[in-house]
């Protein structure tokens, strides 16, 4: 049986798996998450906007979306030489939900 996982829980798994940066996770009134990567100087990186909540259900999605996200970053970060992402380099993931995994 897959144990589903409250937002609060989720979020504070994501936000811990990108250090040395800073990771913030919010939920919007349409139930949408987004995925801010930034600096101590408050500099963002990365702004991942309209994550469908069914991401943050299980470990099992939880791992794939912050492996989704390390892969976009380290692709912005090669092509930007490490400097901060301007608005037009910033991305969406998917909407489509993932389908559920049995053990």
């Amino acid at each position: 049986m897959i144990k589903l996982l409250a937002f609060e829980e989720s979020r504070g798994i994501v936000e811990a798996s990108f250090s040395p940066l800073s990771c913030e996770c919010q939920k919007n009134d349409k139930g949408d998450i987004s995925i801010r990567l930034f600096d101590q100087a408050g500099t963002t990186y990365l702004q991942l906007d309209a994550i469908s909540a069914a991401r943050f259900t299980t470990k099992r999605a939880l791992a794939q979306l912050v492996l989704e996200v390390r892969q976009r970053y380290a692709t912005l970060a090669r092509k930007n030489q490490g400097r901060p992402l301007d608005r037009a380099s910033q991305g969406r993931i998917s909407r489509v939900p993932l389908t559920p995994v049995t053990a």
